[in-house]
């Protein structure tokens, strides 16, 4: 960085406004004076906080949920809806304060917005969720699932952790207007009912119309209909995870309940602001938790499942963390790997008999 203005230098910037024709440039050089103090106060700011982080976390069960009364999984709607989609069991909504300026996490923000990368190295973001599931404030509230079907404390010391940053950048709801309204699609009709298709069942997933057999099948006419970066978005996962909800899911017969709830999750997980131009953006950043180790042999999901997800946001504006993740057990057997049904003696006697 340059070095801050001396008296003489000062002196002369002075001078200028009284030179006819030169009161913008004198103008222009107080705001770089004013822009280099800031910056050099910023970096003074940040090279005498500590790297370390420390959490104030409180568990977003149903039981613990009156604590933010103004929060959308307060609503009977949305409560109602991921119990019909049985998600509520598998589900863990935790927030966690973290008091200090965590200035790593701030300056890969800043520096991802300035190059709009959203590739970055997730190094820092390692950095923090290791902090976290170490805390001892965090720690009797993080659960993970075990075989047993049973939501359990982390044991261990977490070692290793692998994240994936997540595209946050959308701020509308124009993404879901491909299957909506778009003529040439025929997943949704006009009415808002979801077209229905042959049964089908892939990944575990029974697949009764052409919403999920777009979001399960690679052979569905409507595969490609999302490029790779519109399904890297959050908004998009959510909204999968959503319709493809819990083992037992009662899916939707209308497209509507499903953009509701992802819109209100989605406004729950994210922080937005106005930009210096006016426009609404998102200032939180987000990232998928894919795994993680612990010293006792921890993990994070039983078993590998379309259903086992962890989201993890950070909002910078009030220094929040969400860690929104959900299991799927692990059952010792899937849909599509059930063997058929046995046939009973006068069943395989009428078979016999028909195809002689």
């Amino acid at each position: 960085m340059s070095r801050m203005l001396t008296n003489s230098d000062r002196s002369a910037v002075s001078g200028l406004q009284e030179i006819p024709g030169l009161q913008e440039i004198y103008q222009l050089m107080k705001m770089l004076e004013m822009l280099e103090t800031s910056i050099c106060s910023v970096e003074l700011s940040i090279a005498a906080f500590e790297t370390s982080i420390s959490f104030q976390g409180a568990q977003w069960s149903d039981r613990d949920r009156l604590e933010n009364p103004k929060s959308a999984f307060n609503e009977a709607f949305l409560k109602s809806q991921l119990s019909k989609w049985d998600m509520t069991k598998g589900l863990q909504m935790n927030t966690f304060r973290y008091t200090k300026y965590y200035h790593k996490i701030q300056r890969e923000i800043l520096l991802m917005d300035l190059l709009n990368d959203h590739g970055a190295k997730p190094m820092q973001a390692e950095v923090l969720l290791m902090d976290l599931l170490n805390d001892p404030g965090a720690k009797p509230v993080l659960k993970v699932l075990t075989k047993g079907s049973e939501w359990v404390p982390l044991a261990g010391t977490t070692t290793k952790v692998e994240v994936e940053n997540v595209p946050c950048t959308l701020t509308r709801l124009d993404l879901f207007d491909k299957i909506s309204t778009s003529p040439e699609v025929a997943i949704v009709r006009s009415t808002g009912d979801i077209v229905k298709c042959m049964d089908d069942v892939r990944e575990g997933f029974q697949i009764s119309d052409m919403l999920r057999e777009m979001l399960l099948s690679d052979e569905s006419e409507n595969a490609d209909l999302y490029s790779d970066e519109e399904k890297a978005e959050l908004l998009w996962k959510v909204f999968e995870a959503l319709c493809l909800g819990g083992p037992c899911c009662q899916f939707e017969d209308r497209l509507e309940p499903y953009i509701e709830v992802t819109k209100k999750v989605y406004k729950e997980l994210l922080a937005v602001q106005k930009n210096s131009a006016g426009k609404v953006e998102v200032a939180s950043s987000s990232w998928l938790l894919r795994s993680l180790e612990t010293d006792a042999g921890d993990k994070l999901f039983p078993a590998h499942s379309r259903n086992s997800f962890c989201f993890v946001t950070i909002d910078p504006l009030r220094r929040l963390v969400h860690l929104s993740a959900s299991a799927a057990p692990a059952w010792p057997w899937r849909l599509n790997q059930m063997p058929p049904p046995s046939r009973s003696p006068a069943l395989s006697l009428l078979v016999q008999l028909a195809s002689a």
